[in-house]
Parts: C-alpha cells; structure tokens; sequence
C-alpha cells in the first residue's frame, strides 16, 4: 500500500490532478490535492508527533488544537511518530507538503512558517466519523499567488482587548495570513506604552510592554508576524493634547514637523515600538489624512517654507515621510505607507520608490498612477476591504474581488462609479484587509465570516473556486476556527439569528425580539466558565457560569479556564434586545454611510414609517426631534408620515421603563 501512495504523490507534483476535492474541507484551497478516499490515517488517542528543536511550537499547538477539537491526546517524540513535522529546503518559499499514509502523515515545508501552513491545513482536513478521527490517504502541495497577506487591526479608535487580538492571530494563522498589522495610535487612543514619553499612554488601555512583547512571541510561534503602525503626522491629537510643548497645539491638526525635537521624539517612539516587535521586516508610519490648512497659516511654519525654498507646506510633510523613512531603513525596518501623496511628491521633495504603499481610496492617487512612478503597492481597496461599524461587505462580495482591482463607496473617489481594473499582471504585491474602529466585541463576530473569504481570493488568484464551492468548505472550517476560541457545548433559544440590512451584514447574531436564553457546557470536562457583565475581564474567580435568562440588552463576557486556571477560551457577546422592526412606505434614494445604532434615509416626496412591536407587553414611544423618548412621549399607533427633515427616535417601554435598543435616524428629503 506505501508504494501505492509514494506513486500516487509522484503523480501528484508531476501532473498536479485535482482528485475528490469534496473530502477537502479547506481553506483556502490547496492547489493541489490527490485524495485517495479508500484508505485513511487514523489519529488515535495517545498519538505521538516528532519534529526538529525548531518546529517544537508547531507540536505543542497541534496537539493541543487536536485535543480541543477531537478530544484525542497527543506526546512529543523524537522517533517512530505517528504525525510528523519537518524542514525541506528544496521547496519554494511558502510551500508545504502534506503526505497521508495509512501508518503515518508527515508535514514539509521550507521553513517554520511554511510548515505551520501544512499544520493548519492537517487540522482543518481531520474529521471525525464513529468517535474516529479521520485523514484520507494522498497527498497536497500548496503555495499562495502572492506573498504580501495582511489583516490590519485597530485598536486606536475603540478599546480592543489583549485576548481578542490574540484570537485576531488565530484567525490570521488558521487562514494563511501571513502579516497583521496592528494600528496603535490615533487621535483617540494611544495604546504602545512608550517608556521615553509614559504621558502619552491611554492608562488603563493602552498595553504594558510585557503584554505586547508576549503577542509577539504568541503570534511568532503560530507563523504570524506583527507590523507596527505609528500613524503620523495626523490622526495625532492625543499626542498633542498631553504633550503640546513638544508637538504642537491641538488646534493645528497635525504634529509640528517644523520642530526638530518633535522629529526626534518620534523616531524615538519608532525605535521603541521596532524593539518591541522585532519578528516585522517592516515598520507602517501611517502618513494619511493629514490636513495642513491650520498648519500653514502659522507664521513659524510660513517661515520655515521660506527658509528652505519650499513651494508651500505640503513639502514639509513629504519632508516628514522621507525622514522617517531614511529613519526606519537605518535600523533595517521597510517603510509602509497609505496611499497620501500625488506623484512622487513634489517638485522640491521626492518620495523614495523603495517605501511600500498600501492603496486604499484611490482619491490621492490611483494604483496605475503609483506603478509609473515606479512604486510597490499593496492593494488594500475601501470596498470591499474594508470593516467598520458603518460599512461590511458581505463574505461573497468579498469573494468577488481581486488584487488588481480597487472600488470604493465615496463618490468623490474616482473608484466610486466604476472599479479601477489593472491588467492581469500587473504587480500588486498582495492585499489587506482593514477593521477599523470596532469594539471589541464586533471583532471576530464579523471577522471570522470575512477574512476567510478573503484568504481564498488572495491565496488562489484566478484559479478560486466558484462561492458555493467556498461555502461549502467555510462552513466546516468555521465550525472548527469558532471551537477553538471558545470550547463549549451550546443551547440558545429565542434569537433571531443573522440580521442582513440593506446588503449590510450586522453581524447581531446575539440579538433577540423577547426573550431568549443562553446555556454553555465545556467541551473538556476539567475546564469551568465564569462570566463579567461590568465590563471587565473575567478571571477564575469571577462568578460561574450556568444559564443566563435575557429580557433586555446585556453585555457579558466570558472565560473558559483550565485545572491551572489558565484562559483557554474567551468571548465578549453583546446581547441585544430588538423589541422591534422599522420599515418603510415609499422610495428610499442610496446613502453612503450606514452606522449600525444611528441610521440615515434620503426620501423623495414622503415616507411612511411603519413599527411592528415584538416584546411582549410593551408600549412604543417616539420623538421626531431628536431629544430621546421618555415615558410620556407620543405612542406609535399608527404609520408615521415623514414630509420634511426629522430626527426620529424610536424607544419600547415597560412600565414606563425603557427598555432594549433604541432606533436613532435622520430622515432627509431628496433636492434635485
């Protein structure tokens, strides 16, 4: 039988066939795949994996992802495994191989992180027939089209918390993304703790060196490597705001660039941030949206244009850029950018071609523009690229994209009206994705149903399958991705299940119209759930967690902790109470921005507004001027006819109690 499958496998990298591609459950796709479905490995409890000193995380992680997904345990072994690991320098750079023998599977892969890969593609394929974990016989070779694989991550705009980064990783390893980019600053938070300027930090928010030097590690031993981003000179007004002897007013937008110290202090910054996440052969320093009309009227940088021959100061800001850039290269770092800048820069100051630049609205420059003058980009397209709490894209039109191609929802960028469409080669180095301003507990709620469609498309290029093909594989990867985060058993009852709004996917899974209930049961015995609903984290001592009865809206997270009170799996849910429905009588004209707890409609002529109550015993009241609604507010008992401009808002009540979500929109009449 051996011999049988070493042919089999020869076939495979020779002829490359795609054979019984439905036992496959995986994403993304390999490329190739030669399954022999009449015999199987089987994972027996108490099995063994062996693999040089340097794979040793990748042994610790698969077994115990295999105990937590098929209840099977697994030893460390330096012979005679059953499931082994191992480095081929032969083989290309990302590539892996799996072979499948009935007596043994053996994992290749050119380096650690290839290896992972192969690891990560062995966990999704198992399945578990009759108590038996199964891994059909054959072999898969594998390789992505592009090498640039990023997922950004914000937690400057909302509080995100260590524990949800991490499962942020996971996502990224269980998917093949390969780079995450963490944005750290903006003008609401600063969360890098920096020891040089401690004043800037957010405190209680922002993270301890001790806690980002341990994501490093976390996110190194799973093949994930974590990019910096210090964004500057905008999105900079904390930095302003608690240190403006050194960086300038708050009033003037952006840090004062004009002063040496200032410069100084952030390459500081930078440096600090570098040694902290040092597994990135990159450095992002942000270098968007940086509005210089305050900037400029200030005499001392009027002067500063004149002394050095500037045309205006615009080139000041290129200026910036290319310092910190020289900056980030001298300590061996490449540079990243947003997509800012028109050209090369300006006639008196020249961006570098060596900085890599993430192309994002095409409203500075289109991508074609940025390839003639000679730069790598990265495509990282606001539609359908980007998550926010106003805007996701659905997972198929995720799926739709390519890198080569970049769309937007603003009509001012010349994306809006039709995709911007590059030829078949040009070279796009890779893609992004971007969650931008989500609360924690929004984060994987929609990241796990989008990033994966996105891994597909960059992974597989052209060659992706058709979307029911991919949905059929998510399903079971999801399945198993979600096990592995939170580890229980569940019974729920009485939700409503996804909500869809306008194309929009909300992502309010956890919402319920009356009443609904909660049950969660560990899948390891030995492991308790405690629960917070006070915002906090929860520890092994908070209060257990049996049943939760919901008649209104509740936040609560919860913990999943082992004999040794270690976290082994954590979810923050925001439940909500959607006691009821609005829709609508008459035409609706499209709107650009749709935030999930505040709407906005643009109507023609009028608009009836029609409220159908679900929770029982309650009594609807509403305001059509924007004050929020009280106990003895107008009741809704009939449409509500909407002629003019109006703020509604919508509250249900028991005994004269709000209670559950608040409807907030503004109703604007359409002018030709």
């Amino acid at each position: 039988m051996k011999q049988i499958i070493v042919f089999l496998c020869t076939c495979l990298f020779v002829q490359m066939p795609i054979i019984a591609q439905e036992t496959v459950q995986v994403v993304p796709f390999p490329k190739y795949v030669n399954i022999e479905e009449s015999n199987s490995f089987i994972l027996q409890n108490n099995f063994s994996v062996s693999a040089e000193k340097t794979l040793k995380p990748l042994c610790d992680l698969f077994i115990d992802n295999a105990k937590t997904l098929y209840q099977v345990e697994g030893t460390v072994q330096q012979k005679k495994a059953s499931v082994q690991f191992k480095i081929d320098n032969r083989l290309a750079e990302e590539e892996y191989t799996i072979e499948i023998l009935p007596e043994k599977v053996t994992v290749a892969g050119r380096d650690y992180h290839s290896v992972n890969m192969g690891v990560t593609t062995l966990l999704q394929l198992i399945t578990k027939q009759n108590y038996k974990c199964i891994i059909p016989c054959g072999a898969i070779k594998d390789q992505p089209e592009v090498g640039y694989r990023c997922f950004m991550l914000d937690v400057a705009r909302q509080p995100v918390e260590l524990e949800t980064i991490k499962q942020c990783v996971e996502l990224c390893r269980w998917y093949k993304i390969r780079y995450m980019q963490i944005h750290l600053t903006d003008d609401q938070l600063f969360t890098f703790p920096s020891k040089a300027y401690p004043q800037l930090a957010d405190k209680g928010i922002a993270y301890t060196t001790e806690e980002l030097k341990n994501l490093v590690t976390f996110a190194k031993d799973r093949g994930v490597i974590i990019i910096p981003e210090f964004d500057l000179p905008g999105h900079s007004t904390l930095m302003r705001k608690r240190m403006p002897e050194l960086f300038g007013d708050e009033k003037m937008y952006i840090i004062d660039i004009t002063k040496e110290e200032a410069c100084v202090a952030v390459e500081t910054i930078i440096k600090e941030m570098m040694d902290v996440f040092y597994t990135s052969p990159y450095f992002h320093i942000g270098g968007d949206e940086a509005w210089l009309g305050e900037f400029e009227k200030r005499e001392h940088v009027q002067a500063y244009v004149k002394e050095k021959g500037y045309d205006d100061a615009h080139d000041i800001y290129w200026e910036f850029i290319v310092r910190l850039h020289n900056f980030v290269k001298k300590n061996g770092k490449q540079t990243i950018v947003w997509e800012s800048f028109p050209g090369s820069g300006s006639a008196k100051v020249d961006i570098p071609k060596d900085i890599l630049v993430i192309a994002w609205e095409t409203a500075y420059q289109v991508p074609e523009s940025l390839l003639n003058h000679g730069y790598t980009i990265i495509n990282a397209s606001w539609k359908p690229n980007y998550i926010t709490p106003g805007i996701r894209w659905s997972p198929e039109k995720i799926y739709s994209m390519n890198i080569r191609r970049w769309e937007n929802h603003w009509n001012a960028a010349p994306s809006y009206k039709s995709p911007i469409q590059l030829p078949k080669y040009a070279p796009v180095l890779g893609g992004q994705m971007c969650s931008w301003e989500m609360n924690d507990q929004s984060q994987i709620s929609s990241l796990h149903q989008r990033i994966p469609a996105f891994s597909e498309v960059i992974w597989n290029g052209e060659s992706k399958k058709d979307y029911e093909d991919y949905l059929k594989r998510y399903r079971s990867t999801d399945e198993k991705f979600m096990q592995l985060l939170f580890p229980v058993k569940q019974n729920r009852q009485g939700f409503n299940g996804e909500d869809v709004l306008y194309g929009l996917d909300s992502d309010l899974e956890n919402s319920f119209a009356n009443t609904a209930s909660v049950k969660f049961e560990p899948m390891n015995p030995e492991h308790i759930i405690t629960f917070t609903t006070d915002g906090t984290m929860p520890t092994a001592n908070s209060d257990k967690f049996i049943q939760l009865q919901l008649d209104d809206s509740k936040n609560v997270r919860f913990g999943i902790f082992n004999k040794d009170n270690q976290l082994v799996g954590y979810k923050n849910i925001d439940y909500q109470l959607r006691p009821f429905t609005v829709s609508y009588q008459g035409y609706l004209h499209p709107v650009r921005d749709r935030i999930l707890n505040r709407q906005k409609e643009i109507f023609t002529d009028k608009l009836l507004v029609n409220i159908a109550v679900h929770k029982s015993g309650a009594v609807v009241r509403y305001t059509m001027d924007g004050t929020n609604p009280i106990s003895t507010s107008s009741i809704y008992e009939k449409p509500i006819l909407v002629d003019t401009n109006l703020k509604i808002r919508i509250q249900a009540f028991v005994n004269d109690q709000p209670i559950g979500q608040q409807f907030v929109c503004d109703y604007e009449q359409f002018v030709k």
